[in-house]
């Protein structure tokens, strides 16, 4: 027993849920979608333990709960009790992405294909106005994926397979995966897929630039 404590498998601190660098404690799970690609999703320790467990009046872990989470909606937002929340309320905690349910204005190209991606941090949540698109343990991951969405070439891919106004999960299926501890931009895309300069305009004649920059 002591050569396993010893080993410290969490490489962290179990109260504080951190490693020795004062990052979250993660734990990656992989699978595959579509029998094609691969996807992998994150895990706190913090998470795995059950957050919506570890809320209660005198619970040992109260003081991480002190106060509501901001509740991202249609028109303007707000909070919520946590003890309100009717699901998913393991992702609170954890670094995601919201998009808009509804693409952006009308059907003329080029077209913005999606909203804006919103960055949340920990302790948020939202309606169902919004898709979560990812559950990252850091805030730099979080941003990566968003600046990635916001490239011509990600609303391209999502282009292919969207054919109404709502964006779902199936409208993704074609959006390869990437290393979000990097930033991409569609420079990099398109050199690491061999777009042509050709290619490259097509594209422009179908999807408008967002110049947002998430630092």
């Amino acid at each position: 027993m002591k050569f396993i404590l010893k080993q410290n498998i969490l490489r962290g601190d179990a109260l504080t849920f951190l490693t020795d660098n004062d990052e979250p404690i993660v734990f990656s799970e992989w699978s595959t979608v579509n029998g094609s690609m691969t996807k992998r999703r994150d895990f706190t320790l913090n998470n795995l333990l059950g957050a919506e467990a570890m809320k209660g009046d005198g619970g040992l872990f109260e003081e991480f709960y002190d106060t509501d989470p901001k509740l991202y909606r249609f028109d303007e937002n707000g909070y919520i009790s946590f003890d309100k929340l009717e699901k998913n309320h393991s992702f609170v905690n954890d670094w995601k992405i919201f998009i808009p349910y509804a693409s952006p204005g009308n059907d003329s190209y080029p077209h913005l294909i999606l909203s804006k991606p919103i960055v949340a941090g920990v302790n948020t949540c939202c309606t169902e106005t919004y898709l979560i698109i990812g559950l990252v343990s850091s805030e730099i991951r979080a941003k990566n994926i968003a600046q990635y969405m916001v490239t011509s070439f990600f609303r391209f891919m999502v282009l292919l397979a969207k054919s109404t106004q709502h964006i779902t999960q199936k409208t993704y299926v074609f959006v390869p995966m990437q290393n979000f501890d990097e930033t991409w931009t569609d420079e990099r895309l398109y050199q690491k897929y061999g777009i042509t300069k050709e290619e490259q305009e097509f594209i422009d004649t179908l999807i408008r630039p967002m110049d947002i920059t998430y630092e």
